[in-house]
């Protein structure tokens, strides 16, 4: 049986399901429908984890070790809670790892450079935004490369608000992460439409009475956000001029 960390290790690096195509969107959104709320990695900016080992390691053996040492572990998913620093963590992984502990730490240091920016996903976002629909963020996210994106990119001034795992202790796909963010922003869940990439997280917000896209074909992102804002932004008007 997969422990609470487990599951959240594996989301990050199982295979993904088939994404949601423009044209099937529509008919998983119900007339409720009205607040946009998005996952970051592999949504906003690109997350791949194996091309971060990479930056640090060149041998398949190496990479195979790294990764058990440092993402494919407990304390990752505790720097995601915000329970563990960054220190923390890079000591322990550092200990626990046969391999050069510089070149451990490397990871780390190249994680936030590595999240580069889904630009079509973030022009969509100002788009989305422009028609009156409220965006939010969602997302497992750690303290370091959190504070990196915001100084680094400006697609979050468009949204209503954000709740990022490593300010809650919550991480998805636990059901408090979403309670989360429909309570501190007295949302409806199920006005509440969530793009994201790993198939257990959308399951999770149907599962919290949000509705939900899956979204694995990240360079898509645009195009799904674009149709979604067309149908929220609609339902909107709809229900505005009743």
């Amino acid at each position: 049986m997969l422990m609470k960390n487990d599951s959240v290790i594996q989301a990050m690096l199982v295979p993904r399901k088939t994404s949601e195509s423009v044209n099937s969107v529509e008919g998983l959104i119900h007339e409720r429908g009205k607040n946009l709320v998005l996952d970051i990695g592999n949504v906003i900016v690109r997350w791949d984890p194996l091309r971060l080992i990479g930056t640090a390691f060149d041998t398949e053996a190496d990479r195979r070790q790294a990764l058990a040492d440092t993402i494919a572990n407990s304390d990752w998913v505790a720097m995601d809670r915000g329970t563990m620093t960054l220190d923390e963590a890079v000591s322990r992984a550092q200990a626990r790892s046969p391999l050069p502990p510089e070149r451990i730490r490397m990871i780390y240091d190249n994680l936030a450079p590595s999240l580069t920016p889904l630009e079509d996903t973030m022009a969509a976002m100002k788009e989305v935004a422009a028609k009156g629909v409220p965006i939010y963020i969602l997302s497992n996210m750690q303290h370091h490369p959190w504070v990196w994106l915001r100084e680094n990119y400006d697609c979050w001034s468009v949204c209503q608000g954000m709740v990022v795992s490593c300010d809650t202790g919550f991480v998805k796909p636990e059901p408090e992460i979403y309670r989360h963010l429909t309570d501190t922003f007295s949302l409806d869940p199920d006005t509440c439409v969530f793009v994201d990439d790993v198939a257990v997280n959308v399951e999770a917000a149907r599962a919290a009475g949000w509705q939900s896209v899956q979204l694995t074909e990240r360079e898509a992102g645009g195009a799904i956000l674009r149709a979604l804002g067309e149908m929220l932004g609609n339902q909107a008007a709809t229900a505005s001029s009743t």
